[in-house]
């Protein structure tokens, strides 16, 4: 009889060190749980990094330019006309001081329609000491009525030269016409990975 409430003596023990350790293990889970809980909303949008330079601000540059309107005939028919403007002139880009822009695009004016559409787009952007911007221009559909004042033309910078060299972005470029057949040009570039030619002016 001893030994059976020895043993039973011996079971609760153990059942009571069992429950001991559930609470422990309950609490350590709650209190673990929190930390996470807290860690997550607590972090901030900006401290979260990723891979590549894309997701890095980039540096902003501006220019404005004026531009002389070239043009050349490259076919028509009974519903369009095609012709290829070449723009190009001087003018200054902010940081970086004087600068030309060479601006190249196909503007095919449909007739049926009364729309303009400006396809097939290049761009030079070259500084006073011979480096280099360049990139193409995406394609945009005016009103017949409209093109004739001003348009922006979006484009992407794919390299450069000299200071530019190895750079990437994306740019606008706004075109107005003026009455003396010129062009003023502004431009707003956001430009990467500028900064691993800092010694190149």
């Amino acid at each position: 009889m001893k030994n059976i409430h020895y043993t039973f003596h011996q079971i609760t023990i153990i059942i009571n060190q069992n429950q001991k350790t559930m609470k422990t293990i309950k609490t350590l889970f709650i209190a673990i749980s929190t930390v996470v809980a807290v860690t997550l909303f607590s972090c901030d949008d900006e401290t979260v990094t990723t891979t590549g330079t894309e997701n890095e601000p980039g540096e902003l540059i501006k220019g404005h330019f004026t531009l002389s309107n070239g043009s050349s005939y490259e076919g028509s028919d009974e519903s369009e006309v095609k012709m290829r403007m070449n723009m190009k002139g001087d003018g200054d880009l902010n940081q970086f001081g004087a600068a030309s822009l060479n601006l190249e695009h196909l503007k095919i004016i449909d007739f049926a329609n009364n729309k303009v559409h400006i396809i097939d787009g290049n761009f030079i952007i070259r500084n006073e000491s011979g480096s280099e911007l360049f990139g193409s221009t995406g394609s945009q559909v005016l009103d017949g009525g409209t093109e004739g004042s001003e348009y922006t033309l979006n484009g992407s910078i794919s390299g450069g030269t000299g200071r530019f060299e190895g750079v990437r972005g994306y740019l606008t470029i706004s075109l107005q016409n003026q009455f003396n057949g010129q062009v003023t040009a502004t431009i707003q570039a956001r430009v990467y990975n500028l900064d691993e030619n800092p010694t190149i002016l």
